[in-house]
């Protein structure tokens, strides 16, 4: 089983511009100013003048660096004209040593700012918190459209306004903050672009053992980076634990550019229902790194382009949750669709569709050092060289329940497991191998399969040596062996079929090379189905060979692809430690004349002889059989896929049906159909009766407008020399008669019928 690694999408630097933003101009307490008297910003209220309002024209900006002074709140509204200070200048400021309070609704006007920062608000010893309705452009260097940092308080950031940013390092929103929590809700769209830029970006700088540095985010607006490394939503703290809400659409574009990515020493929850898109190698839908426990319910579509950009990739050290129900789809070489590795537990369940195209891109890659479960409702196609559809290893156990459809690519197999204890395969839905053959591959010291859907290909159950487990076909299930089932027990309730009907294939239980140690024991219970395809060749045959022994009981059931001019003669089961017979029977059309037979201990063979007249036919279809012995004997001819047709019914009533469906009795049934339509219709004419002693008797006919409807019902029943058929019609006729004298009389009638004729072989 192949080795799987995992990328860690580290967002070091972006982190380090989250720690930069906590603590930018916090080393010292700001200088204190005051407003200046020209300007448009009033002390409004409170005997110390707390309140600051400012409106009109402040195009030039905005600047209260208020140190220790008395302002706590700064309200900017009802502007006359855009914030544009000259280059290098921020829009708005707002610093202190206690709390800060920043309100801006400017209307209809914006925020503009060159190398500089839209809005600037931070304090070092009080909550911080910022509130705009602005729509905010800013470009150049590190300029950012909301900044908001704090210490050892709350720092918060509300924004509805649209913001749009360019530069390195150039953010949309930035909050950070020292021994503090950081909140921001965003109903924003956002627009950033340059290397290590991001839409909302979050920082928190805390102490092991405390409770500070939490971060809360909530985006319900739609975000779109570009840029090397640029990241939608980007949180990271040291110690704090991240929640992430994001509803919007997310956009980014460049290599290792991420749409959400979480990191922290702490737990992680994120939540996002938008659609996320990322272009570039190394870009990740959503991207969690935790020595915590990992959560995230992804309800969102995620697509990614490039190599090495998984859709979902999570790390969660002490453990792991997923739910993804959005569709993934990804394009490049090492992109699984999602990936989560952990030394605790984890558990993922996807009920979205999963598509990966290219090489050692798994569908879901799970990797844990305690308990694994991964559960599939949705479809899954890995197709690429060394992707597995599931890929799943627990060391502490593994289980995969799948209701879902899988399918794996070559070199690996629809479901791959790994353990050092239980493996566990419960599926509903349906397993397909790959171009290598491979639907299941399993390693582990306890394996197991339970099948009550449908599995096709190789199966292998092993230690990494030996054959170790069991593989249970249950009622309802269907399994379309390739060529190994490598197993210690495999247990059949309900339909075998080496290669799956209609394809010739050898399956092998069993290990040869474990051979003798290990031995593997095949029993087919009283519901259990070997379906055995044969094409007419003495090697065009299904074989099931058991390293082993088979205990059989239920049925052969025999599947005709190709014509068998002669009688054959086929080993269909063998088992080198001997074949036990526990009432096996035969399911097979009466016209191939087949039976099973033990020519030793160690075989079953089927023995067919083709003859289509069999006992318990009538005399007409006697006669079609002898016909259809005449037509295979030379050759079957355009006739074949009748003939073929004939040899795969089940039992003698459908195959008597089926000779029926050929009688020509359904033509004459047709005439006496058109006969009865033809005598209802002259039985309508002369339909203007009439009383009276006056007229000639044989006629008493008088002149009139007529119409009339009726129908009928015809049975002719099924006997020894015939068919039989039934018959039901609709008739409408009308006409018109007029009385030329005591005796004449002159009529014109029109009629339709519609009827249906059917026979007892079903055919119309």
């Amino acid at each position: 089983m192949p080795a799987k690694s995992f990328r860690s999408n580290s967002a070091s630097a972006l982190f380090a511009s989250s720690a930069f933003v906590a603590g930018f101009c916090l080393t010292a307490p700001a200088r204190a100013q005051t407003v200046p008297p020209a300007s448009p910003c009033n002390q409004i209220s409170g005997s110390s003048g707390e309140i600051v309002t400012c409106s009109g024209d402040v195009s030039s900006g905005i600047d209260l660096q208020n140190g220790g002074g008395p302002y706590q709140v700064l309200n900017i509204e009802d502007l006359s004209a855009d914030i544009a200070p000259a280059t290098g200048v921020t829009g708005i400021t707002f610093t202190s040593n206690g709390s800060v309070e920043l309100n801006v609704t400017p209307g209809a006007f914006a925020i503009r700012a060159t190398d500089a920062d839209g809005i600037f608000a931070a304090s070092n010893a009080g909550p911080v918190t910022v509130y705009s309705t602005a729509d905010i452009f800013t470009s150049g260097g590190s300029a950012t459209g909301v900044q908001v940092s704090g210490q050892n308080d709350l720092v918060s950031v509300v924004s509805s306004g649209t913001i749009t940013t360019s530069g390195n390092n150039a953010f949309g929103i930035a909050a950070g903050s020292i021994d503090g929590d950081a909140y921001v809700n965003s109903s924003s769209n956002i627009s950033t672009s340059g290397t290590f830029a991001a839409g909302i970006n979050v920082g928190t700088i805390g102490q092991s053992g405390t409770s500070f540095g939490a971060i809360t985010i909530i985006s319900t607006g739609d975000v779109t980076t570009s840029g090397t490394s640029a990241i939608g939503i980007n949180a990271a703290s040291v110690f704090g634990p991240i929640d992430i809400t994001s509803l919007g659409k997310i956009v980014t574009s460049g290599s290792s550019s991420i749409g959400i990515n979480a990191e922290t020493q702490g737990d992680v929850g994120v939540q996002s229902s938008g659609q996320i898109v990322t272009n570039g190698d190394g870009s990740v839908g959503i991207s969690i790194e935790t020595d915590g426990v990992a959560m995230l319910n992804a309800a969102g579509s995620i697509e990614t382009f490039g190599d090495g950009a998984s859709g979902i990739d999570v790390d969660g050290a002490a453990g792991a949750a997923v739910i993804a129900t959005g569709n993934i789809l990804t394009h490049g070489d090492g992109s699984d669709g999602i990936a989560v590795v952990s030394t605790g537990d984890v558990a993922v369940a996807s009920l979205g569709n999963i598509t990966t195209t290219g090489d050692s891109s798994d569908g879901i890659n799970v990797v844990g050092g305690g308990m694994v479960a991964v559960v599939n409702a949705g479809n899954i196609s890995a197709t690429g060289l060394g992707s597995a559809g599931i890929y799943a290893a627990g060391y502490a156990g593994t289980i995969v329940m799948n209701t879902g459809t899988v399918v794996g690519g070559a070199c690996c197999a629809g479901v791959m497991m790994d353990s050092a204890n239980l493996n566990t395969l419960l599926n509903w839905g349906t397993i397909t191998a790959g171009l290598a053959d491979f639907a299941v591959d399993m390693r582990g010291s306890n394996n197991s399969v339970d099948n009550f859907g449908t599995i096709t290909g190789d199966i292998t159950l092993s230690d990494g040596a030996d054959p170790v487990g069991s593989v249970i076909n249950h009622a309802g299930g269907l399994l379309n062996s390739g060529q190994h089932i490598i197993a210690a027990h495999v247990l059949n309730d309900g339909t075998l079929s080496p290669g799956g009907r209609g394809v010739i294939e050898e399956t092998l239980i069993g290990d040869p090379n474990a051979m003798p140690t290990v031995l593997a024991q095949f029993l087919q219970s009283g519901g259990g189905v070997t379906d055995i395809d044969i094409d007419g060749t003495p090697s065009g045959y299904d074989r099931v060979g058991v390293v082993g022994s088979a205990d059989l009981a239920g049925k052969v059931a025999v599947n005709v692809i190709g014509l068998p001019i002669t009688p054959q003669s086929y080993e269909i089961i063998f088992a080198d430690q001997g074949v036990t017979n526990n009432g096996l029977g035969l399911i097979a059309s009466p016209a191939l004349h087949a039976r099973l037979s033990y020519p030793s201990i160690f075989s079953v063979y089927l023995d067919i002889a083709v003859d289509f007249d069999v006992g318990g036919l009538n005399n007409n279809e006697r006669a079609l059989a002898g016909h259809l012995n005449q037509i295979l004997g030379a050759g079957g001819g355009g006739v074949t896929p009748v003939l073929l047709g004939l040899l795969n019914v089940d039992d003698l009533a459908q195959y008597r049906s089926a000779l029926d469906q050929l009688s020509p009795e359904i033509y004459s049934d047709a005439q006496i159909a058109a006969l009865y339509s033809n005598l209802a219709f002259t039985g309508s004419l002369m339909s203007c009766k009439v009383n009276g002693t006056d007229t000639a008797s044989i006629i008493r006919e008088g002149q009139c407008l007529w119409a009339g409807a009726s129908a009928r019902f015809l049975d002719a029943g099924t006997t020894f020399q015939q068919i039989g058929f039934t018959e039901s019609a609709g008739l409408f006729t009308a006409g018109a008669q007029v009385a030329l004298d005591d005796v004449w009389r002159l009529g014109v009638a029109g009629g339709y019928q519609s009827s249906t004729v059917s026979n007892g072989s079903g055919a119309t």
